[in-house]
């Protein structure tokens, strides 16, 4: 029997989850937003169900956007993986001419930098040859990303000896990400329809800025199921790991997509670490800030070697009950399998500690090859929610 081979103590009060969203409304000045007479992408899908999936794939260099406005400019300030790059301040706006050889349906992934701005969610407008396509292209959101403005492996402490919550400092890090619902209400990557030959793609800088390496226009696959990708890991012969690697306190992410995403101290479990009966100490993270569709934490974790791993989490939902809260997992920014992009956690008035898995399959095997790896879970309506 194999033990705990990769427990992350993911001390995460995962709450009930809401859908938060940023207003969209024009800032005096700024780029105007007056697109609300267009479909809905549910509506927009059905429209062009006879539209094939494209088997091309495009790529639009930042660098080679065409009319520019409101200061966006080609710089070679933030090399990107092929060179200069695209810098689109608040109040924006770029193209890029395409070429489509096929008609057909294709997702769009941007490959991006946070810029210097107000530390605010980063918000784009979509538009295709001068249309918005689906209402939920005017107000699509990127992330920043933050972490704990602390210096060493510990929390700063009062002079009693209880820790501190630290003040949180944006982390600069160039993010893949597909072009998703900004509610939630749709899983993965949203789709374009093009038809075959030229089409003008622009993107409007409606709220703070951001630089572009490349947007990617590719075909849409559904992921495979967890046996599937089982089957996929012992046709290449990775064995299943006995060793535990060394606890992930969920404290400590590398990165979050929130600042407002809060670290806590629980005393309400001798199970809780670090725990001390005389002082505060930070132990968990999440609760009521954690529940925002979107809102992510990241952990590293160092692999010695290559094979199949189990999850352990240590986590509470404790807000609503009758209620599940849903989480994706991404393992160095995939979802591995059709099953970890929605993972359910339902309510307890106590910590619970278990392997991600579900009844059918039994505890999940992931593959994580020797080195580093980035693990990350992100709030996801559950498909019962999300419909």
């Amino acid at each position: 029997k194999l033990t705990a081979i990769l427990s992350c103590m993911l001390l995460c009060t995962a709450s009930c989850l809401q859908v938060n969203a940023e207003s969209t409304a024009a800032v005096p000045g700024e780029l105007p937003q007056t697109f609300s007479t267009a479909s809905y992408y549910s509506q927009y899908l059905e429209a062009h169900t006879g539209g094939s999936a494209v088997l091309e794939e495009i790529t639009l260099l930042g660098r080679e956007a065409v009319g520019l406005t409101g200061d966006a400019t080609i710089s070679a300030a933030h090399p990107g993986e092929s060179g200069a790059t695209l810098l689109m301040p608040q109040g924006s706006e770029a193209s890029w001419t395409v070429t489509a050889k096929h008609s057909g349906l294709y997702a769009m992934a941007i490959r991006y930098l946070p810029a210097e701005g107000n530390g605010g969610t980063i918000e784009r407008v979509l538009l295709v040859d001068g249309t918005l396509p689906y209402r939920e292209a005017e107000f699509l959101t990127f992330p920043r990303f933050f972490t704990d403005d602390i210096a060493g492996d510990s929390f700063d402490q009062d002079y009693h000896g209880n820790d501190i919550k630290p003040a949180q400092k944006e982390v600069r890090r160039w993010v893949k990400s597909d072009v998703k619902d900004p509610l939630g209400y749709t899983s993965g990557a949203m789709q374009l329809y093009l038809s075959e030959g030229t089409h003008t793609i622009t993107l409007q800088a409606a709220r703070e800025p951001m630089v572009i390496d490349y947007i990617r226009l590719y075909q849409a696959q559904e992921n495979i199921s967890y046996q599937e990708r089982l089957q996929e890991y012992q046709s290449e012969g990775y064995q299943k790991q006995e060793q535990s690697l060394p606890l992930i306190q969920a404290e400590r992410p590398l990165v979050k997509s929130d600042p407002s995403i809060a670290v806590l101290t629980d005393r309400s479990s001798a199970y809780d670490q670090p725990q001390s009966a005389a002082v505060n100490l930070i132990n968990t993270i999440g609760a009521d800030k954690w529940q925002g569709v979107g809102q992510s934490l990241t952990w590293e974790v160092v692999v010695p070697e290559s094979g199949l791993y189990r999850i352990g989490l240590r986590a509470r939902q404790n807000i609503l009950s009758g209620s599940v809260s849903g989480r994706k997992l991404l393992i160095d920014g995939e979802v591995p399998f059709k099953e970890a992009g929605d993972l359910s956690f339902s309510y307890s008035s106590d910590f619970q500690k278990e392997y991600l898995g579900d009844e059918a399959n039994g505890d999940y095997y992931f593959y994580l090859s020797e080195g580093r790896h980035e693990i990350t879970l992100e709030t996801v309506l559950t498909g019962t929610m999300a419909g």
